[in-house]
């Protein structure tokens, strides 16, 4: 399910996060300990997964960043009066 698109992304990371959210991983009460839960199989590739997305979402940051800085600088370079020549030039 891999996709270059920051909104696949961001929807996969979320249903990955909900489902170790909701799983029903063994709780402490019933004498499960907390490494054994870590260890078990499938909720380590679901936070596996979590993290390929998180990595994947830091490398849209920057060219995104850079977009909105250049696009602020071209709304103010457009909102700004024209410089009139000075007559006789």
């Amino acid at each position: 399910m891999a996709s270059k698109s920051r909104e696949t992304r961001l929807k996969q990371k979320s249903e990955w996060d909900n489902a170790i959210a909701e799983a029903p991983w063994p709780p402490q009460e019933q004498g499960c300990e907390r490494e054994r839960i870590a260890r078990e199989r499938a909720r380590q590739g679901t936070e596996a997964k979590i993290k390929e997305a998180q990595v994947h979402l830091q490398g849209h940051r920057g060219p995104r960043e850079r977009t909105e800085s250049l696009a602020a600088k071209k709304a103010e370079r457009l909102a700004r009066p024209k410089e009139e020549a000075p007559p006789g030039s």
